[in-house]
């Protein structure tokens, strides 16, 4: 079986780092058409061969819920981010800097009139500029780093809590293995 999935560009997931370290990606865009994320294909399976619990999934969420309660090992995995319903002063987190204008001109060649943003039901970011982004947002949600009258690799500073320092908003993602006490000595 072959089935058309989208690429992590594309699609939300979760990462676990060779440091054990589980990490949030949310989608740059929507996938085209066809393509849906692994996470949705596998669900989509499970529930035609109906496997327990699979009907229960109906967002990303819903299968971090269930990957946690389905290994212990992965049992904090739902703490590597916010869930979707997270929001900042009643807003979403834009994944565009203000400075994203030209969104008209992308297409004016089809219509001057600007399409309707898509909704991403699975995260809290907004595909617009509209939103709240802050300095304080959590380090999991920081979709860019930009500050008044700096350039984004100079205002990194401003979102940690010391220069060269955590991020005030934390850490993105959360150590699910820690390391052994014992570690193996090799030869």
């Amino acid at each position: 079986m072959v089935l058309p999935a989208a690429s992590s560009f594309e699609a939300e997931g979760t990462l676990i780092s060779s440091e054990g370290r589980a990490q949030r990606h949310f989608p740059v865009y929507l996938p085209a058409e066809q393509r849906r994320a692994s996470w949705q294909w596998l669900t989509r399976l499970g529930q035609a061969l109906d496997i327990k619990g699979f009907s229960e999934i109906k967002c990303f969420d819903d299968a971090l819920t269930f990957c946690a309660n389905s290994s212990a090992a992965l049992s904090d995995i739902i703490k590597a981010s916010p869930q979707a319903s997270y929001r900042d002063r009643g807003m979403r987190i834009p994944r565009q800097t203000h400075r994203g204008s030209g969104r008209t001109a992308m297409l004016a060649n089809i219509s001057v009139h600007e399409p309707k943003q898509p909704e991403d039901t699975d995260s809290p970011l907004a595909f617009t500029m509209e939103g709240v982004n802050g300095v304080n947002e959590p380090g999991a949600l920081l979709p860019f780093v930009w500050s008044p009258g700096w350039n984004s690799n100079q205002s990194l500073h401003k979102f940690q809590s010391e220069a060269g320092g955590a991020l005030k908003g934390g850490t993105a993602g959360i150590r699910l293995f820690k390391p052994s006490a014992n570690p193996v000595k090799r030869m």
